[in-house]
């Protein structure tokens, strides 16, 4: 057993716990059942990790996400019969329930696929992969979300620039990168249309709110704002915070933060800040067990680095799933060779 990250987990739940006193009884329902999911996320890490494959949970992450975009098609062609409903506020949002979240699991799938692609000899799934790549990468698009267009975008150009000047000798990287741009290329010649179509849904979500930074941030500002306010109002909130269970509610402003920093303040205060910093920094310690962090592959860094801005403009701590996402990034960092 790893001391330090059960010494961790029960450190975590248990300032979580301090909060009670916040909460009324539908809160302390939700208190138990965040309470036990975070726990069962630290034992997998714990009891876990001597039999952790990478490549499995890789695999069941991306067929997951297969699942998601398949029921998306399903219901967004029985309430608008299209797929491409020409209206920025109509997003493809698969089983995820929202678009951000989405397009998040989308960009973790598609850059998660260099994993695989880097651990398989075979041919054949070496031209299926880009072609997975593509067909998530669509989907992501489809989401229309602003967050994808910049983050992925950027992190391409980061990962051709990768390929293209200290991995030349890993043909396998290199394969996929080709075959991805024939594929890329061949899907916008024939498709030219609604290739056009879709991204000039894209960008109007851009231009349309040039004049109004509310409307491009959807009021996350506005949102920021209202949260300082009360974050200031109180010492004791600051230094300690609120507790997460219906923190939105409790706040007065009845919107989430969407931001995991200003969550963070809000739900668990300074201390807690500095009890979550302390969580990632153990996560890393311990997945660095085989392998120092100079001896990683900027590529492998590429989910983490997905996840960390989307969880920009999304919230976290309040969604177990958040806690799942971190080992399996934070692993991917460390079993990436």
């Amino acid at each position: 057993m790893n001391k330090k990250l059960l010494l961790v987990a029960i450190i975590f739940v248990l300032y979580e716990w301090i909060h009670i006193f916040y909460y009324d009884v539908k809160g302390i329902a939700l208190l138990v059942s965040w309470s036990a999911a975070v726990l069962y996320v630290f034992l997998i890490a714990i009891y876990g990790r001597s039999t952790y494959n990478h490549e499995t949970v890789l695999k069941y992450f991306l067929a997951g996400v297969g699942i998601s975009i398949i029921y998306g098609l399903l219901n967004f062609y029985n309430m608008y019969g299209t797929l491409l409903a020409n209206n920025p506020t109509i997003r493809f949002k698969g089983a995820a329930g929202d678009s951000n979240y989405f397009s998040m699991y989308i960009m973790i799938s598609m850059f998660g696929l260099l994993y695989l692609i880097n651990k398989n000899n075979s041919r054949w799934r070496q031209s299926i992969y880009p072609i997975l790549f593509i067909v998530y990468g669509a989907f992501g698009v489809l989401s229309l979300s602003r967050m994808f267009l910049l983050v992925v975008s950027f992190l391409m150009l980061l990962m051709v620039i990768k390929v293209f000047t200290s991995l030349k000798g890993n043909r396998k990287i290199l394969w996929f990168s080709f075959i991805t741009f024939l594929f890329i290329a061949s899907f916008f010649l024939y498709f030219s249309e609604e290739v056009h179509s879709v991204f000039s849904l894209f960008f109007s979500r851009f231009t349309d709110f040039l004049e109004d930074p509310s409307g491009l941030t959807s009021n996350r500002n506005i949102i920021a704002e209202k949260y300082f306010d009360f974050i200031v109002a109180d010492f004791w909130s600051m230094l300690v915070g609120i507790g997460i269970q219906e923190y939105y509610i409790r706040s007065g402003v009845f919107l989430e933060t969407h931001n995991i920093l200003l969550e963070l303040l809000v739900v668990w205060g300074l201390v807690g800040f500095i009890i979550f910093a302390l969580f990632i920094c153990v996560i890393f310690k311990i997945s660095a067990s085989k392998r120092k962090i100079s001896e990683t592959s900027i590529l492998g860094w590429l989910p983490i680095i997905c996840m960390a801005v989307s969880y920009m403009s999304i919230n976290a701590m309040s969604n177990e799933s958040f806690f799942i996402l971190v080992f399996f990034a934070i692993n991917h960092i460390y079993e990436f060779d």
